[in-house]
């Protein structure tokens, strides 16, 4: 059945995933079935469905440890022109960039907070310097993290 331009499914089998996609923060789809009561095909025929309606999203993990990058630094970051200009430019360094894992415009007295991952400290200081050598740079405050703990722990979010 059609609804308002997105394909949606009805009846209890739909409701019932909801349900447990909205009781649950992190999981693996092939776990689904059980916890749903629905057959492997009907939930990938729903979460087809959902994903499709934006209602769901695939997220991979990165473990970077795994990977040989076991060093997590958080940059902040001050442009020197922080005119749209000059944060397209850095957005696209940004994007080049492969120690940039994840990067976040800010307000306060930085522009940007930049998370990297690399194999030793050296290596996270080495990038930081070279960072705050580039022309649209002002300062690059880093720090490195020593322990990560909270609700957004590894795993494998379902949206």
């Amino acid at each position: 059945m059609r609804q308002s331009g997105s394909r949606r499914l009805s009846g209890s089998g739909e409701d019932a995933l909801r349900r447990v996609l909205a009781g649950r923060r992190e999981g693996r789809i092939r776990d689904l079935p059980d916890l749903s009561g629905l057959d492997a095909r009907a939930v990938r025929k729903r979460l087809s469905v959902m994903r499709h309606d934006g209602t769901a999203t695939w997220s991979a993990v990165f473990v970077p440890a795994k990977v040989g990058r076991p060093v997590e630094a958080i940059s902040y970051v001050k442009l020197a022109d922080p005119s749209r200009a000059g944060l397209r430019r850095f957005e696209a360094y940004c994007h080049e960039d492969g120690a940039v894992a994840t990067a976040a415009l800010v307000t306060g007295g930085y522009d940007y907070v930049l998370t990297g991952y690399f194999a030793d400290v050296g290596a996270a200081r080495t990038w930081q310097r070279e960072l705050s050598l580039r022309p649209e740079v002002a300062r690059v405050q880093q720090k490195i993290i020593q322990t990560r703990f909270g609700h957004a722990l590894s795993g494998a979010p379902w949206f």
